[in-house]
């Protein structure tokens, strides 16, 4: 005889949780009985709210035993933030139990809203700590950022042979059990934003999210150094709030976000008694933003221009002496007028960096808007002459690829003429052992780390932004391309694209075209003027990208050298390139 399986009724106790519902029942009328016992409760329902399950109704039995404890007893909204936060898996936790937390912390803000600063803190705090972990290579690919001694080296540089070298070649290629791949890392923050995204996208009030995680963003996400993707998360605020504004039919008359978020960082830039590395930071994050952003004002844009070239022109008559530092301690060594010290002036390098960078992103459309409105004043040829001939030499000190953009864009718009651009070549180029203007060294390429790279270069192979070169401030821009998969569609619409300027486009299609040509077949010693280059070259352009940095035909870059024509009496400098590179290494 074949025994049929018994089916489950509707009303057994298992499958309609009467055994779980009468057990938190007991729970909460232990607690309302008696408060001691509420620490224990607490940890116990958050213990079991960390616990991956599918089962619906068991969360929301969770969920509904919790508000209800909130009712019972007011201060268990107090008591449980410590334990939420003890309970929040670690970084290396798997993605599913990463995503099952923190999708239940944002559902109990549901009915707990005044828990909403800490727990979006909290959250962002931790996607932080698995955004430094990740690292973005020159040729876009992420890695895992691991500080690791290679003993081989050690040992052969000790001139320790035989075992111990077998044993650290050996320790060398085992895997070690705690590492976790890169991708997994980036994955795991791209699900956790997508959960926030996804909660702020549900909330109609981008600019109270703002205001309520604006402490957050000062004090975790803008003082971690090269953070790469969770200061999107404000990006994004103040898009939608610029989209909710635009979409209105009635008029807002209270700041929008993006000015507000634009103010905050200029404050903090300006501000005399910050540490001058938050300061280059919030620079940084100022010109990042305005930059990158398809939402923000002309107005304000040029307002933000305007209050950084009126503080570089008060700060050269602060420091108008030689020997004039930022820091009157007697053991400050006096700082040339050559050669200022970049580290006793990091903030007014910074600020300079963040001026060039917004220029070469937005300076037509800046000095467009000017003349319509009547104001082009604001950044006449004046000011520009003064900051970039002056004897600190600002554009010397910012990131190569910014560097030659905003010399080619400032030679376009006239805002410095020949004679100017002479100088500043002359100055960034110039050996200063003597005062004699020689051959600069040629350094090896420093490229900026940055949040990431152009999304339609990255699926060619190849990359892009205003990245590239010699990176004297260690400086990065937060709001380089986003490049999450899962979260890029809440970040695409509001971001803008580096579009080049002149000559951009022959310059990044003579890469895509030559760019496996590594041969460079002509002679060191031929030197061309630059009327002849130009016109060999067919315009004179910059690449920016990650990668080599290529010229029309493909060729690495060799470095500028400036030659002074005494027998003509030329008054100009000329700058002239080497076609190629000894094979030695040297000129």
């Amino acid at each position: 005889m074949e025994l049929t399986p018994l089916k489950p009724e509707p009303n057994n106790l298992y499958t309609s949780l009467s055994i779980p519902r009468a057990h938190m029942s007991l729970m909460l009328n232990l607690i309302s009985s008696n408060s001691t016992y509420v620490v224990a409760f607490l940890n116990c329902i958050c213990k079991m709210l960390a616990t991956v399950t599918e089962e619906k109704k068991r969360l929301e039995l969770l969920h509904e035993t919790m508000r209800t404890a909130f009712e019972i007893v007011p201060k268990s909204t107090e008591l449980i933030f410590p334990i939420l936060q003890q309970k929040f898996p670690y970084k290396r936790a798997p993605t599913p139990t990463l995503l099952h937390y923190s999708t239940q912390l944002l559902h109990l803000l549901t009915y707990a809203p005044i828990l909403s600063p800490r727990i979006l803190s909290l959250t962002l705090t931790r996607c932080i700590e698995i955004d430094v972990e990740i690292k973005i290579s020159h040729d876009g690919d992420v890695t895992v950022k691991e500080n690791r001694e290679d003993d081989v080296t050690l040992f052969e540089i000790d001139g320790l042979t035989g075992e111990a070298t077998k044993e650290a070649e050996e320790t060398k290629r085992r895997p070690r059990a705690e590492s976790i791949e890169a991708d997994e890392y980036a994955d795991k923050l791209d699900e956790m934003l997508l959960v926030l995204f996804k909660y702020l996208e549900k909330k109609s009030t981008p600019k109270t999210l703002y205001e309520i995680l604006l402490k957050t963003f000062e004090d975790n996400i803008m003082s971690t150094h090269k953070s790469k993707f969770t200061q999107f998360i404000f990006f994004y605020l103040a898009g939608s709030d610029a989209k909710i504004r635009s979409a209105s039919d009635t008029p807002d008359t209270s700041q929008p976000v993006y000015r507000a978020f634009a103010s905050f960082l200029l404050n903090l830039s300006l501000s005399p008694s910050l540490p001058p590395i938050k300061r280059g930071s919030a620079v940084s994050y100022l010109a990042s933003f305005l930059s990158r952003s398809n939402f923000v004002d002309l107005n304000t844009i040029s307002e933000t221009l305007n209050v950084l070239l009126s503080w570089t022109d008060e700060y050269f008559n602060n420091y108008k002496s030689p020997n004039s530092s930022p820091t009157n301690s007697p053991r400050s060594s006096p700082v040339r007028p050559s050669s200022p010290r970049v580290k006793d002036h990091n903030v007014f390098y910074n600020v300079c960096q963040a001026i060039f960078y917004l220029m070469c992103f937005r300076g037509g459309s800046i000095l467009q808007h000017l003349k319509s409105t009547g104001n082009e004043n604001i950044l006449d040829k004046c000011r520009w002459k003064k900051l970039c001939t002056h004897r600190f030499k600002p554009l010397k000190h910012c990131l190569e690829s910014v560097r030659r953009e905003f010399i080619t864009l400032s030679s376009s718009f006239d805002l410095l003429n020949s004679d100017d651009i002479a100088i500043v070549e002359a100055g960034i180029y110039s050996n200063e052992m003597g005062g004699r203007i020689g051959v600069a060294i040629k350094r090896p390429a420093s490229p900026i780390q940055t949040s990431a790279t152009l999304e339609a270069k990255r699926r060619k192979g190849g990359v892009g932004g205003l990245g590239k070169g010699h990176n004297p401030l260690d400086s990065f821009f937060p709001f380089d391309p986003f490049l999450l998969r899962r979260c890029h569609e809440y970040v695409g619409g509001y971001y803008r694209q580096w579009e080049g300027s002149l000559g951009m486009k022959e310059v990044e299609e003579g890469s895509d075209e030559d760019d496996d040509d590594e041969s460079i077949d002509s002679s060191a010693s031929e030197f061309y003027s630059s009327e002849e280059e130009e016109e060999r070259r067919g315009g004179v352009g910059m690449a920016i990208s990650y990668g080599a940095d290529v010229n029309f035909h493909g060729e690495e870059h060799i470095d500028i050298e400036v030659v002074r024509n005494e027998e003509e009496g030329n008054k100009h400098e000329k700058r002239q390139r080497a076609d190629s590179c000894v094979s030695n290494g040297s000129w």
